[in-house]
């Protein structure tokens, strides 16, 4: 028994009656286990805790249909539930051995912080209540200006820690967490329709479903929130023109064509209906943005200062074809129309994954039973799933099968909210080797035996629930369409467009992009309607410095989707520059087929920055939008993004920054945001053009003063990203870049750094003739240079011709040279380039390297006799690849070496 995999949840989250004479509250049965792999307790079913110990150090007892668990040895539960309750009251029963005592700690976590609501000791027998109130939301009511942020309201779960020392007994089917609602009448509410009139609670139908009370309590948070009242929920067969009703049936019928429709209506009454119920949660947020609240990005959200709420008058209807609309960064973006991730069960075991879900279906703890159901290597090995995070299955296996069709059917039972169940395999593509699964597949294409598997299953489990989706990955790398495999229609396949550069369209001419189109395709004809979804990767994962983002392209994608009638569009992350105005945007889009993007620009920006500074922002930002268009940089998802700037594009950049800094205040959000961005340019600017391949314009002063700049305005943060990457940390990164040799991580307080902001001053890096056998890739000077990461060597990049980065220099001494090899690849299968020795040339053609495109390989270049000198010679690789009819990507004609061999003669 894995115990540490565990539980949560099945949890009951009840309402208190807050008096007699209000109307009776609906129960707020919450039926969501985020973890299924947990064995039931007899009697009872699957314990509704995390537990951190294994099944050795505690007991559960079920005694007249209740449960209890107590402690053998210490033992720590959680249990972690939804926070949009707000103020609420926790009970639960419990009893202890004279020696024993139970610890319980009850905290919200927030954007950046863990804060403590209840910390008590509790020892005795007894039952423990209390009313929790969190107060970083409580503040929040407080405000009294209009530019109300506060990070925390994003603290949308609320954790119950207990800790048990031997011999404590809880009485889990005791412990409730209940909203505690006010009392309100017509006269005194602080919630009023256009016309004035009072509001009193929020009206549900009878016997509401999961995603009514979702919506019901995802209004009910921010309507807290403004006024410190708690709205009371209602239900009743039919609306009530005192509240805020959720769910009736509209007065108009709904087309029938599969797309998802919500409208809200609001003036004598206000109502908000969806064809179905999970679009309910959009009306709530539609009825919040009408009334003044806006939800910019995850960590900006604005709650009114004011004390009263008015619902304007006003009509909306709003349909997509899109069931799927996700961001995998989110928060109370739901505002910004896309879906919650409880549409899809389960929602990975409490894990905020889209996929891996494999991991649990088949648990790598099977592999010592039964290593059969994993996948046989080229080693004729099966790979253990226990040292790898990716597991990869044979699929040809019947028990493989056998577990993923049980693991469909629970879902399905469990999760009876969910719109889709998610069988997937892992990112990774260590694909079965054994001969049942290669008797169907080709190598580099893994698409049959998995696919046969989904339609077997969709087949034989799917018609019993003809409303959900059986939902599945297909990788660009490796998921070509099966020819003559039409999917199952209960199927919907999300094409992951992973690995293809995203750049600015969706023609981009590169090989990755041109084989992920036509798989595109392929997929559209091997897909029933609505049964295919796609995947994006607009960010970048290694650095929260990227200047440049594929924003034009998602825009663009976003179209196809819904021209296509796609049933969905997924990002796995947004790049962090610009991170809110993206997401809003892309939101917004996912339900107007007609938004107008320049306007959310406006508006965004206008509220991001001040209305004194988003001119000059809008103008930055399409700025940057209209060079990824015309040049194309790779926007690789996985790896920065180096020489994707000129000198033009930086010195506008920099001109309308500035501008918009002297605009802003002196101090608050306003002005942080703007640092931020300057930090960003500042970043962009000196990875590209540095001390490795000659400062902007050769300007060696203003390089060191932009260093010094962007050290004071990130100040004592030690990293630029966490992502496993070279020269990730600043001290590293500023002696690669300005060679100040600084060594302290904390580079504040290191001498060197200090020596430098005091007095910013670099040279030129000198080329020091190499005396061994071997040129590295750090001994070249004026190309791109590429630290090495933990998934790349350090390389020089010379691109081509047009660049600033097409000639590459080396010195080397010694007159007993006799050859000297090259180690890199060419991304096309030959480039033109030259080849020189002390200024005579010794290559002239089109070079490749001895592996093919794309691969790491070798050229030899032979060295003629009386050429060298004994004390310095200097190596020159200049790529003369012209430009390319069209507007190809920026990264076109490229040439890579990771370092040059030197044979000598013998002495």
């Amino acid at each position: 028994m894995r115990v540490f995999l565990l539980i949560f949840t099945a949890a009951a989250l009840l309402l208190d009656l807050c008096g007699d004479a209000i109307t009776p509250y609906t129960d707020e049965v919450s039926k969501v286990a985020d973890v299924m792999d947990y064995p039931d307790i007899p009697g009872y079913g699957v314990l509704p805790f995390k537990v951190f110990q294994s099944e050795k150090d505690w007991k559960c007892t079920v005694r007249d249909g209740k449960l209890f668990i107590r402690a053998i040895r210490k033992t720590t539960l959680e249990k972690e539930l939804d926070n949009d309750l707000l103020r609420q009251k926790l009970s639960f029963s419990y009893s202890n051995t004279s020696r024993s005592s139970i610890m319980l700690t009850v905290y919200v976590t927030g954007a950046k912080k863990k804060v403590d609501l209840v910390r008590e000791k509790l020892t005795g027998n007894g039952v423990w209540s209390r009313i929790v109130i969190s107060p970083h939301i409580l503040k929040n009511t407080v405000f009294e200006n209009s530019d109300q942020i506060n990070e925390q309201v994003t603290a949308d779960k609320i954790r119950v820690r207990l800790h048990l020392n031997p011999g404590a007994e809880l009485d889990i089917s005791s412990i409730s967490l209940a909203a505690v609602a006010d009392a309100l009448d017509l006269k005194t509410t602080p919630f009023r329709k256009a016309d004035g009139a009072g509001l009193t609670s929020i009206h549900l139908p009878e016997n509401p479903d999961y995603w009514h009370l979702f919506a019901a309590r995802r209004l009910r948070k921010y309507l807290y929130l403004q006024t410190g009242t708690m709205l009371p929920l209602t239900v009743g067969k039919e609306s009530d023109p005192n509240a805020v009703n959720i769910g009736f049936a509209p007065e108009r019928k709904f087309p029938l064509d599969g797309r998802n429709i919500y409208s809200v209506e609001s003036g004598k009454t206000v109502s908000i209906c969806a064809n179905k119920s999970s679009m309910l949660v959009h009306g709530a947020y539609e009825l919040l943005e009408k009334s003044g609240f806006r939800f910019y990005t995850r960590f900006h959200q604005v709650i009114p200062a004011a004390k009263t709420v008015k619902f304007p008058a006003f009509s909306v209807c709003k349909t997509t074809p899109l069931t799927i609309r996700h961001f995998t960064s989110y928060g109370d973006m739901i505002a910004m129309g896309y879906s919650h991730k409880k549409l899809m069960a389960p929602a990975i075991y409490g894990r905020d994954l889209p996929h891996h879900n494999d991991i649990y279906i088949v648990p790598s703890s099977l592999f010592e039973t039964n290593p059969g159901l994993f996948a046989l290597g080229k080693d004729g090995k099966r790979r253990d799933p226990r040292n790898r995070r990716e597991q990869p299955k044979c699929y040809s296996n019947p028990e493989v099968r056998k577990l993923y069709k049980q693991a469909a059917e629970s879902y399905l039972k469990k999760f009876p909210h969910s719109e889709y169940i998610l069988l997937a395999t892992c990112d990774f593509h260590n694909w079965c080797q054994c001969s049942a699964c290669r008797a169907r597949d080709k190598e580099g294409v893994w698409t049959t035996v998995f696919m046969e598997m989904i339609n077997d299953i969709a087949r034989e489990v799917m018609p019993s629930y003809p409303d959900k989706k059986l939902r599945t990955y297909a990788y660009t790398y490796t998921s070509d369409p099966v020819e003559g495999l039409k999917m199952h229609p209960q199927v919907m396949v999300t094409y992951a467009f992973y690995k293809p550069y995203f750049t600015s369209d969706t023609v981009n001419d590169s090989w990755g992009n041109r084989k992920g189109w036509k798989q595109l395709e392929g997929w559209i004809k091997s897909t029933s309607p609505g049964g295919l979804s796609t995947f994006a990767y607009p960010t970048q994962f290694s650095t929260r410095y990227a200047l440049t983002m594929p924003f034009t392209a998602t825009c663009e994608r976003i179209a196809y989707s819904k021209k296509h009638q796609f049933a969905g569009f997924d990002l796995c992350g947004v790049t962090p520059q610009f991170e809110g105005l993206m997401t809003y945007v892309w939101g917004k889009m996912f339900w107007d087929d007609n938004a107008d993007i320049q306007a959310l620009i406006r508006e965004h920006m206008a509220f991001f920055y001040g209305k004194k500074s988003a001119p000059y922002m809008v103008e930055y930002f399409n700025r940057i939008c209209r060079h990824v268009k015309e040049k194309k940089p790779s926007q690789y998802c996985e790896f920065p993004v180096m020489g994707s700037v000129t000198p033009e594009l930086l010195d506008e950049l920099h001109i309308l920054l500035d501008k918009a800094i002297s605009a802003a205040p002196e101090e608050g959000r306003e002005r942080r945001a703007l640092m931020h961005d300057k930090a960003v340019l500042l970043y962009t600017e000196l990875n590209d053009w540095n001390i490795n391949n000659a400062p902007l314009n050769g300007d060696y002063e203003r390089f060191a003063r932009r260093v010094a700049e962007l050290v004071k305005i990130i100040g004592k943060k030690e990293l630029f990203t966490n992502y496993p990457v070279a020269y990730r940390d600043v001290a590293s990164w500023v002696k690669y870049v300005a060679g100040v040799d600084v060594k302290n991580k904390k580079h504040w307080l290191d001498p060197e750094m200090q020596k430098f902001l005091a007095a910013p001053v670099v040279k030129p890096k000198s080329l020091k003739a190499v005396s061994g056998n071997s040129i590295k890739s750090t001994d070249f000077n004026g190309a791109q240079q590429y630290p090495a990461s933990t998934k790349s060597r350090a390389n020089i990049c010379i691109r081509r011709a047009s660049s600033p980065w097409s000639r590459a220099e080396a010195r080397f001494s010694g007159d007993d040279v006799k050859s000297i090899t090259l180690t890199g690849m060419t991304e096309l299968e030959s480039v033109p380039a030259v080849i020189s020795v002390n200024g005579k040339t010794l290559f002239s053609g089109n070079l490749s390297f001895d592996k093919g495109s794309g691969k790491w390989g070798n050229f030899k270049l032979d060295i003629p006799a009386g050429l060298l000198n004994r004390k310095s010679n200097t190596l020159v690789i200049e790529n003369t690849c012209p430009d390319p009819a069209g507007n190809a990507p920026y990264t076109y004609g490229w040439i890579t070496v990771w370092k040059a061999d030197i044979k000598r003669s013998a002495k």
